[in-house]
């Protein structure tokens, strides 16, 4: 096919289908601006799909888009300019497109498989050269993640990784390797501490960190500065005279510890019995509440009886997908309050979304009799 071009000097371009025709190597791909930039910036744009049942994501260096095919109101055709020439070859013919849609990251995996490589013992540490030693033999390979194992892994930006590491797991970082702790050691090294703070007698606001260490003797300094580091904040005011850094527990942090590791083993407790144990297992002078364990446990109703109940329900062993989430939350209450159901809601929705129009997607609203507040029941 020619074309003929009407300028002061007649033109003819030459269009015609390559030998190869259709090459289906091309996808075309709708982008932001802000996607465009990134790309620009750093010369690369992963899809990721960890399992065969994944959906397709595109990662940029700092968020997260699912990947859906849309179709083109025109066909287009692609075409390739032949070098010195005004000769173009088709290559292929495009009636779809592909389109990005933000989503959060889907940042629940790295935990799960954290915990399949944990550090799970002292013989775990030897300080030698910060390398990891187990009898003598060199094991760093096998506990923890580098940060681009744990990138072609989660669906999940390098920046969403980053952030959700610091400041929702605490990782604990073993030269350029990743790990966190088994919760049985975990919990061993949580205990060790509170009874040394007991034994001693010390304040929970005042806790002399290195002599609390050498007190507790036959374990690795790092494993408990670590949950010294998770558990408590350093008292920047006080010094002892023989220049021990003081912590104090977090109370919160205490609470949420023992809530959860009383709730978990059983599943479910008549309130009443949870709350009279829970603050039992604190400090004195430590008050749990229960809206302390949002995303970790629920307040439920027993069905042979309709006493309140305590439900173990971490936000971290639900669902990715929203539908699949709202099915299973309904099975545990069939009634919410918009504040029950964001630490549950919130992971799987972008920053700027509203959360009570998402939940709405899934759910039917009441109004409450005599109050301004809604209760929310399933669709389904």
């Amino acid at each position: 096919m020619s074309i003929a071009s009407e300028t002061a000097t007649t033109t003819i371009t030459t269009v015609r289908f390559n030998d190869h025709y259709p090459l289906n190597g091309f996808k075309l791909l709708e982008v932001s601006s802000d996607v465009l930039d990134d790309l620009q910036s750093t010369g690369r744009l992963v899809i990721k799909g960890v399992d065969k049942n994944d959906e397709a994501v595109l990662c940029t260096s700092i968020k997260t888009y699912v990947l859906k095919s849309a179709h083109t109101s025109n066909s287009m055709m692609l075409t390739h300019q032949q070098t010195g020439s005004n000769t173009y070859s088709i290559e292929s013919l495009q009636q779809l497109h592909y389109e990005l849609t933000e989503i959060p990251p889907r940042l629940a995996t790295i935990k799960t498989h954290l915990l399949k490589r944990p550090i799970d013992n002292n013989q775990c540490f030897n300080n030698v050269d910060g390398m990891v030693i187990d009898n003598g033999t060199d094991v760093s390979t096998a506990v923890g993640y580098t940060m681009p194992q744990l990138e072609s892994l989660v669906q999940a930006s390098p920046l969403e990784i980053q952030q959700y590491l610091n400041s929702v797991l605490h990782v604990f970082h073993i030269g350029d390797r990743i790990a966190l702790f088994s919760e049985r050691y975990h919990e061993r090294l949580v205990e060790l501490i509170l009874t040394e703070i007991n034994i001693n007698g010390w304040s929970s606001h005042s806790i002399p960190i290195n002599e609390c260490i050498e007190k507790i003797g036959d374990t690795p300094r790092q494993a408990l500065e670590y949950i010294f580091h998770i558990y408590a904040t350093k008292c920047e005011d006080k010094m002892s005279s023989n220049s021990d850094q003081y912590y104090k527990l977090d109370t919160n942090m205490i609470c949420i510890f023992r809530g959860k590791q009383i709730l978990k083993s059983v599943g479910v407790m008549p309130m009443d019995k949870f709350l009279e144990k829970w603050t039992d297992s604190v400090p004195v002078g430590f008050t749990p509440r229960f809206d302390m364990l949002k995303g970790v446990a629920v307040a439920t109703v027993a069905k042979n009886n309709n006493k309140p109940t305590a439900t173990y329900l971490s936000e971290e062993d639900l669902p990715i997908m929203p539908k699949d989430r709202f099915i299973q939350l309904f099975k545990i209450n069939t009634k919410w309050s918009l504040p029950e159901l964001e630490p549950y809601i919130r992971p799987i929705i972008t920053q700027d979304a509203g959360l009570e129009s998402f939940v709405l997607k899934f759910a039917r609203s009441a109004p409450v009799p005599g109050s301004k507040e809604k209760i929310y029941m399933s669709r389904y």
